[in-house]
């Protein structure tokens, strides 16, 4: 045996971080001789579809980013907080792999068996098997979740309850939310603000509202992927009443929504940018309009998905996101008058500057807050609970 393999159960093991890679990339054909062969790291990403964790991946990155703009970001919480989500991920789609295969609705002529081998339809594990999986992959989310608990306080649980609600009843029972049209919105508010937002609190112990508004143009690529895979399926889904909102509307309809959803966050992103939530490096993204024009249906929306979750970094380079100067003046619009001919406003604006201080250096003393800087979220941790 070589130093590539390890022995199991008389056969030989092999571990192959290629194929780690192309799990990442695309989800491999393989039957399930070369499956039983592979290391169990190599057939979870498989078995969970490790290619579409990416975007869960940048979901727990933008609210790292977003940490790094307020000057607030640990490195450790967030590792902890990123693993967390895509291990839970994973275990989503390994549960509604079985709920969907129970239901009589993944069968071997069926979409979801077509694009990747279902782990149960192509016999790469059994049922048992399959849940075993899926709940020894719970565990792994859920003790994360509870450290994050003890770290930040009982909000996380809101969080990692809302989410395990999401990810237990997407397909299964008592109330399937894909079988009900209320898969897409639900994706929405996950990957969007529930995991945005959640990731943000979770590294910084607060959760300013401009993190759940900026998380929106992400959750409508992420729920765009999602409206666009189900359009495809629209036929085979509303021959085995599974009610998802392109078979509820109709392909027509549908297909105008989808078409929507890939376009709004630009206009969302010019006006954030207008407004002052945002800086110009975001509106970068605007760019990609060109070239959408060109990519073929099938490519595009992936495409900006992937554009939505670069939008960030240079917002983060540029310090383009400064919430703090935008949301005192957005809460006491007296603010913006100036009577004495604008020097009123111009004053104020330069105490706002000394008062808002997202890199944490010290304030002018005597402006606002006593001379420190900080930055005020809707919600904040508890007192007591650990740094």
């Amino acid at each position: 045996m070589t130093g590539a393999g390890i022995a199991r159960a008389g056969q030989e093991m092999t571990v192959s971080p290629k194929m780690w890679v192309a799990a990442l990339r695309v989800i491999p054909r393989i039957d399930k001789g070369d499956f039983d062969r592979l290391d169990p790291f190599a057939r979870w990403l498989i078995a969970t579809r490790g290619a579409v964790l990416v975007m869960t991946f940048l979901s727990a990155t933008l609210g790292g980013l977003f940490a790094a703009l307020d000057g607030r970001f640990n490195w450790a919480l967030y590792a902890l907080v990123a693993v967390g989500l895509v291990v839970a991920h994973g275990a989503s789609n390994l549960f509604n792999d079985y709920w969907d295969y129970k239901q009589g609705v993944d069968t071997d002529n069926y979409f979801r068996a077509q694009y990747g081998p279902h782990p149960l339809v192509a016999g790469l594990f059994t049922e048992k098997q399959l849940l075993t999986w899926a709940i020894g992959t719970t565990v792994v989310p859920v003790a994360i979740g509870l450290y994050l608990a003890w770290v930040r306080g009982p909000l996380v649980l809101v969080f990692a309850l809302l989410g395990g609600f999401v990810m237990m009843s997407y397909a299964g029972k008592p109330f399937p939310l894909k079988y009900l049209g209320l898969g897409e919105p639900a994706v929405f508010l996950t990957w969007g603000p529930l995991m945005v937002g959640g990731s943000y609190f979770c590294i910084t112990g607060t959760l300013p509202w401009w993190v759940i508004l900026a998380s929106f143009p992400y959750a409508l690529g992420t729920t765009g992927v999602l409206f666009g895979k189900h359009i495809d399926k629209i036929v085979p889904d509303g021959e085995r009443g599974v009610r998802t909102l392109p078979v509820i509307l109709g392909e027509a309809r549908a297909k105008a929504v989808a078409i929507v959803l890939m376009i709004a966050f630009y206009p969302i992103v010019l006006v954030a940018g207008i407004v002052g939530f945002i800086g110009p490096w975001v509106a970068l993204v605007v760019a990609g309009l060109a070239g959408a024009a060109t990519l073929e249906r099938r490519a595009l929306r992936p495409a900006l998905v992937l554009a939505l979750g670069l939008a960030a970094v240079p917002s983060l380079a540029g310090h383009a996101l400064d919430p703090g100067l935008a949301r005192p003046l957005l809460e006491d619009p007296e603010q913006l008058r100036a009577p004495d001919g604008g020097e009123a406003m111009a004053v104020r604006a330069d105490q706002l500057a000394a008062e808002v201080d997202v890199d944490r250096r010290p304030a002018r003393p005597g402006v606002g807050d006593g001379g420190e800087g900080r930055l005020v979220g809707v919600l904040e941790a508890p007192e007591g609970s650990a740094p």
